[in-house]
């Protein structure tokens, strides 16, 4: 006896990912990694240690659509992100790369070049 599953059977198990492959995380890990984000996104996003393209775009994704609306809209959405998303990666959608933070040092000014710098700009406006 050869079991001949149901087309919805079929359909759902064609749908069933195993998400670190997609290199997303499980609905479960999604909602403390996204908690977690919204501490880094508006100023420290740069800082967050994102696993991979394909879960910046989700977090981005579930942050943009969600960030001012209550909790649980966000927590009702997840699931269906999470899906797209893992479908986009199925279909071989090109993600972003994770954006790398290059820290800009502070610049050395000569405190002898600023004093010229203001003694020129008042020898323009003719103050002494």
């Amino acid at each position: 006896d050869k079991f001949l599953p149901s087309v919805g059977l079929f359909v759902s198990w064609c749908k069933a990912y195993d998400y670190h492959e997609l290199g997303l995380p499980t609905l479960e890990e999604l909602e403390p990694r996204l908690r977690k984000y919204f501490g880094y996104a508006k100023f420290d996003a740069h800082k967050f240690d994102f696993r991979s393209p394909q879960e910046y775009y989700l977090l981005r994704t579930l942050y943009y659509k969600y960030a001012n609306k209550h909790w649980d809209d966000c927590l009702k959405a997840m699931p269906k992100v999470l899906a797209d998303t893992a479908e986009k990666v199925r279909q071989g959608f090109p993600f972003d790369p994770i954006p790398e933070f290059i820290e800009e040092k502070p610049k050395y000014i000569d405190p002898q070049v600023a004093v010229n710098g203001i003694a020129k700009i008042r020898a323009i406006m003719g103050a002494q």
